[in-house]
């Protein structure tokens, strides 16, 4: 199987864009390796102060990520899109507008989200019988605006193919400097699941400046000084909402096991589980990387109506996934305990879920970029589809298997969601386009 990934690799056409996928996702891979470095630091030091610390900091980012889906209503996504529309179209006025319509829309609501949960941040912290993670939900609350407007200039950023910067403003990014913050806040008499909280969001707030900064610069060198032009942003909003529920159900399907360990277990729980989650994960870093470059290539692909070279994308995108996910998924099956010990000796009772969770990131990374086709090619509904039956099926079992199995539960009902979801977009891909991302399978 390798060798035939090897071969395939040494055939690939050396075309722009793959060039430009290599490029840039070798830049991107650098800062995604270095912010889940830096993540994985993070949580070494958060968790140094207990599985519970950490749980309390993990159910405040979680609750965090959700808001920030909602409060963007999918116009990062649109942006991606509509982006490379206007570009290929030469109607570079209309990016202009695009992009302050889509701010002025999630800066109004996250202000009006943020202040609701400010306001509910009692009984939502009851729910997980938890007195801390009040505390910590106020900082959720103080920090959804500066979160939801670095994500949005990140996506922008994507949408003009500065990947560089791209790359630069992601949450791992933020991490490095949340860590530093931790260090130099972590004896103020607060507790320190709260002060993690607080860590990342003064760390996100530095770095959404930063992206509006450069987001500006970026702009006048890749679309000059324009004047703004009439747009239909009702039709902006057509393709946003589905992105907006596809995003909102693939956050609950991504949290849902967090969250409901927290429900029906303790925030130790929780810590345990999510640091045998990182583990996991190790197995999708180039994939980020990779998909990351590759959104707006194929909104521009199919723009044009280059069918064939969308194809050779796909395959090509396939070929470098593989190539780095079998191996390192073999690596964290097999060391996922000397993994987990560097965190600390009771992160080890999370070895026994590391197989299961890295055969669902395992799936993830062969099958390709799926949902991003979907969405990038006018199939955004069917992705809307497709995460709300496999929304329905992760809640169901994470239900069920949880106050049975606990972890395990949880990592089995992620895994099969996963894998389920990768299936059926792979399919209907196959389907529209005729292509299987899998380098070994024609």
């Amino acid at each position: 199987m390798v060798k035939k990934i090897i071969v395939k690799a040494t055939r690939l056409n050396k075309d722009a864009n793959l060039l430009e996928l290599i490029q840039s996702s070798g830049f991107v891979l650098v800062f995604k390796v270095l912010g889940a470095l830096s993540g994985y630091v993070f949580a070494f030091v958060v968790s140094k102060y207990g599985a519970d610390t950490f749980g309390i900091y993990e159910l405040a980012f979680t609750a965090l990520m959700i808001l920030s889906v909602v409060v963007k209503w999918g116009l990062d996504g649109a942006t991606v899109r509509f982006t490379q529309e206007y570009l290929a179209s030469g109607e570079k006025g209309k990016i202009k507008s695009l992009v302050s319509k889509s701010v002025g829309t999630i800066f109004i609501s996250a202000l009006v989200a943020g202040l609701l949960f400010f306001l509910l941040r009692k009984p939502l912290a009851d729910v997980f019988d938890e007195p801390n993670l009040e505390k910590a939900y106020v900082w959720v609350a103080v920090g959804l605006l500066p979160f939801v407007l670095l994500q949005y200039y990140s996506e922008a950023l994507r949408a003009l193919k500065n990947m560089k910067a791209f790359s630069v403003f992601q949450v791992g990014s933020v991490l490095i400097v949340a860590s530093g913050i931790f260090i130099l806040l972590k004896d103020i008499a607060l507790p320190k699941g709260e002060v993690a909280t607080l860590a990342f969001v003064i760390s996100t707030a530095v770095f959404a400046v930063g992206a509006y900064l450069v987001f500006q610069k970026s702009f006048r060198k890749r679309v000059g000084n324009v004047s703004a032009e009439q747009i239909d942003f009702k039709a902006v909003f057509k393709v946003g909402v589905p992105l907006l529920v596809s995003g909102s159900l693939f956050l609950v399907i991504s949290w849902t096991d967090t969250l409901m360990i927290g429900y029906f277990k303790t925030s130790a729980d929780v810590g345990i589980y999510r640091v045998a989650f990182k583990v996991a994960t190790l197995i999708t870093f180039l994939q980020f990387a990779v998909n990351s470059i590759a959104a707006p290539t194929i909104a521009s692909l199919y723009a044009k109506d280059d069918l064939a070279g969308l194809r050779k994308y796909i395959k090509q995108i396939g070929v470098i996934n593989a190539g780095f996910a079998i191996p390192t998924a073999l690596v964290v099956i097999f060391f996922s305990e000397e993994l987990l010990n560097m965190f600390g000796a009771e992160y080890i009772a999370g070895a026994v879920i590391v197989p299961i969770l890295a055969v669902g990131q395992l799936v993830n990374a062969l099958a390709g970029p799926v949902m991003y086709i979907l969405n990038m090619t006018g199939r955004e509904k069917l992705s809307q589809r497709i995460m709300i039956w496999m929304t329905a099926l992760n809640i169901i079992l994470n239900v069920v298997l949880i106050p049975m199995y606990g972890i395990v539960g949880a990592a089995i009902a992620t895994t099969i969601s996963m894998v389920t979801w990768n299936v059926i977009a792979a399919f209907y891909v196959y389907k529209y386009y005729k292509v299987i991302a899998i380098p070994f399978v024609k």
